[in-house]
């Protein structure tokens, strides 16, 4: 027979023997656990890269803001609006003013082929006809600024011309005072506002078919000579009907008591001086919206404003 102590060492020993064997199986299990909950981490690693971006919520264009936004600027940084350039009405069957503007409407143009930009140059894509002219015209970094500089080049400019008037003997007249320095609103979403012009003029469209707008543009001005023989009386109503809308009303400045010459008068409005008001360019006038006699009789009368 074994004695006691025999048997207190082979318990000891199957004792030892059975934690060994739990702690085996329990590092089993805990490596397996280990191995699964990694292998589905990568697994919702791969799932989350090869996962799709949301789409951004789809825009529906509203006509009306459309029409809003063509007719007020209270969405550009510069003050220019698509009705400072672009009518929306048949001007020759139902006109609702007596401007012509410097570019042609856009009544029933939504289903127009071609666009052609400032340049000439043509352009596929309504939307992105629209850009060029937001970016062009209508929004500007930093405008506020350039247009402080722009304001006080102006002032010293009336300044010039009031000593000009001076010194050839005219009575000083004190010109009104300059509007154009004005706080303008932030940035708004342009993707929307170009969506819902766009639903405006599918809205004035009335035709299926949209006919191409074929602009007479030229790179020439008339000579000097022609330039100073304009007839002040017709000249002036050029000005009401094509320049007011933007330089007596508008965001433009105002061309009292200036000192351009009729050559540089002239360049402006054919579009040929690159120069602007807070880095914005004139709008040009092409031959088929005001004629070279009209550009004559308007330059006689600005150049004596």
């Amino acid at each position: 027979m074994r004695s006691e102590g025999q048997w207190n060492l082979v318990y000891t020993a199957m004792l030892r023997f059975h934690h060994l064997i739990f702690t085996l199986i329990a590092v089993t299990l805990i490596a397996t656990l280990w191995g699964l909950v990694a292998d589905a981490q990568r697994k919702g690693h791969a799932r989350s890269a090869h996962k799709e971006e949301p789409k951004p919520a789809e825009i529906i264009p509203d006509a009306k803001e459309g029409r809003k936004a063509y007719r007020r600027a209270h969405w550009t940084t510069t003050g220019l609006t698509c009705v400072h350039c672009h009518a929306d009405f048949n001007e020759k069957k139902d006109p609702l003013d007596t401007k012509v503007r410097p570019a042609h409407p856009l009544y029933n143009s939504a289903h127009r082929a071609i666009w052609r930009d400032y340049r000439g140059e043509n352009i596929l894509d309504l939307k992105l006809a629209m850009k060029v002219c937001i970016d062009t015209w209508m929004v500007k970094p930093d405008t506020a600024a350039m247009r402080a500089d722009s304001i006080r080049a102006d002032s010293l400019r009336k300044v010039e011309a009031k000593l000009k008037r001076l010194r050839r003997g005219r009575k000083q007249v004190i010109p009104p005072p300059d509007t154009t320095a004005q706080a303008f609103t932030p940035a708004w979403d342009y993707t929307r506002i170009m969506a819902d012009i766009a639903a405006y003029l599918e809205e004035i469209s009335p035709e299926a078919q949209s006919k191409p707008i074929e602009v007479v543009r030229t790179q020439t001005i008339p000579i000097d000579l022609a330039l100073q023989q304009g007839n002040l009386a017709r000249g002036k109503v050029i000005f009401e009907r094509s320049c007011s809308l933007c330089h007596a009303s508008g965001p433009a400045p105002s061309l009292y008591r200036n000192c351009y010459t009729p050559r540089q008068i002239a360049r402006k409005v054919r579009g040929l001086s690159p120069e602007g008001i807070a880095d914005v360019i004139m709008p040009a006038f092409s031959l088929d919206r005001l004629s070279n006699l009209d550009l004559v009789d308007v330059v006689a009368y600005v150049v004596r404003m």
